[in-house]
């Protein structure tokens, strides 16, 4: 875990604790299953909006440099 994990947490339940927000489903991912004999399964990525101002919750904590960026090409 890194560093800065409580840190990060406690800033992102201080940012939507007690607001309203938007989710919105930016892509689904379809999982093969990794055991024989079990279903496959469908991953989905959102993103995280205040309503109040339409702010990116993510991108509010990449501000804060509190979280990093995974630009895989999966």
């Amino acid at each position: 875990m890194e560093g800065y994990a409580w840190e990060s947490k406690e800033s992102l339940r201080k940012i939507v604790i007690g607001k309203k927000v938007k989710v919105v489903v930016e892509y689904v991912k379809s999982v093969p299953a990794k055991a024989s004999g079990a279903s496959d399964y469908q991953m989905n990525f959102a993103s995280c909006f205040l309503l109040k101002n339409d702010k990116n919750v993510a991108a509010m904590q990449l501000e804060r440099g509190l979280v990093k960026t995974n630009l895989s090409k999966d």
